[in-house]
């Protein structure tokens, strides 16, 4: 539910910004495929013995838009939804989501009619789902998080309007289930195509 509602409030601030291109400002609109790395790992205490509990690799989306300030520099907005499973020790052992909104602030320090190279920090606010032990069938609350990062980006045009995108991303997040804290800290690899206005 929360998901949705989160979905839907990136969805009206995306139409939103096309008006705007009237006042002569430029902006960039994409749906990408993304590929998420969790590069971190904990040690928790689970039935009596000490496991190395981390999130698998997955596949997940994302909407977003960037707003060009200048020649040099941008504003980007974007919402990202991937599922995780959770593994210890190498055997599955739960499952959860993540759904962060991020906000980036790019500089572009390529940019000619064929390509867009830039990159720039990124905060993050993480709202997680609850976490399901396949073992009880427990649902396990988890807490929202702030994430911060660095991304890299290249944008390739096709058409005049119309661009690949992909980037790098690397975030340092927890994911906190029932007071215990599972290091993340993913990577996230993206592909898609964006329109610009």
């Amino acid at each position: 539910m929360r998901k949705w509602m989160v979905l839907s409030v990136v969805i009206l601030a995306l139409l939103a910004v096309v008006p705007a291109n009237a006042q002569g400002n430029k902006f960039k609109v994409y749906a990408a495929f993304n590929y998420v790395s969790p590069t971190g790992s904990s040690d928790l205490t689970i039935d009596n013995a000490v496991e190395r509990v981390e999130a698998a690799d997955e596949a997940g989306w994302s909407i977003g838009f960037e707003w060009r300030l200048g020649k040099w520099a941008g504003l980007e907005l974007d919402y990202l939804d991937v599922s995780y499973d959770i593994e210890g020790d190498g055997v599955k052992i739960g499952d959860t989501a993540m759904s962060p909104i991020s906000g980036s602030f790019n500089f572009h320090l390529i940019h000619t009619k064929i390509i867009d190279f830039y990159f720039g920090p990124t905060v993050s606010y993480i709202s997680w789902d609850d976490v399901t032990n396949l073992e009880t069938g427990e649902k396990l609350s988890t807490d929202s998080e702030w994430g911060y990062g660095l991304q890299v980006g290249l944008d390739i045009s096709l058409f005049k309007s119309v661009a690949i995108v992909t980037g790098l991303r690397y975030q340092q997040v927890d994911l906190t289930v029932e007071d215990e804290s599972i290091s993340v800290n993913p990577l996230y690899a993206k592909v898609g195509v964006a329109f610009r206005f």
